[in-house]
């Protein structure tokens, strides 16, 4: 009995051992996946810079000389670049071509343009020498306009003359609130008009006026 026994353990020792082998091999013959792939990221940055600027193309306008009419219906001579005048005698040529200021806009954005006067606190201080100079009148002026050289140029151009000064006071006058860039669109012209009253002193005059460009 006892050595039946003992022949069953043995028998079932042996099986276990030959289970053991099997689950052992087919443990190591599992597919094992490899791959070579790795994979990393990168990154590109790009910066688009404005750049804003204007080039005044022309420069210069010129009266000429003369004076009031004294016989005239308005208490003041009016002068305009466009080639009109009212109440006024040229002693020396009137130009007999439209005299303007040209600005380009030879940057890569759209731009706002304002116009000033430069050191001069009213229209008087220009006719006549000094701030409020002008004791026989109160009808001194400078204006300006502004309108395309080239079509489409500008979205908010002057509605018709804008004062830069009067008798008593200057303003900063917005001559373009949107100034395109585009090489057929990115040009226009000012016109300047002078109230030149009664009482103006003799003598040779001039003024500058900046204009300054900002980015939209």
């Amino acid at each position: 009995m006892k050595r039946r026994a003992l022949i069953i353990s043995l028998l079932l020792f042996f099986i276990f051992l030959q289970l053991l082998q099997i689950f052992t091999s087919l443990y190591y013959y599992l597919p094992v996946e490899e791959t070579g792939q790795v994979t990393q990221s990168a990154t590109v940055s790009l910066t688009t810079v404005g750049i804003a600027g204007i080039n005044l193309d022309d420069n210069v306008i010129s009266f000429g000389s003369g004076y009031y009419n004294g016989s005239c219906f308005l208490p003041y001579a009016q002068l305009n670049s466009n080639l009109s005048k009212t109440c006024w005698v040229n002693i020396s040529a009137f130009p007999t071509s439209e005299d303007v200021h040209t600005i380009t806009n030879s940057g890569n954005v759209v731009v706002n343009v304002t116009a000033s006067l430069v050191n001069m606190t009213d229209a008087e201080m220009f006719f006549c020498s000094t701030q409020q100079g002008c004791t026989g009148s109160l009808d001194s002026e400078i204006l300006i306009q502004s309108l395309d050289q080239e079509s489409g140029s500008c979205s908010g151009l002057t509605n018709n003359f804008e004062a830069l000064a009067t008798n008593s006071s200057n303003v900063t006058v917005g001559i373009c609130d949107a100034f395109d860039f585009s090489d057929a669109s990115d040009n226009i012209k000012l016109y300047l008009e002078l109230h030149v009253p009664l009482d103006a002193r003799v003598g040779n005059k001039s003024l500058s006026i900046n204009y300054e460009a900002v980015s939209l």
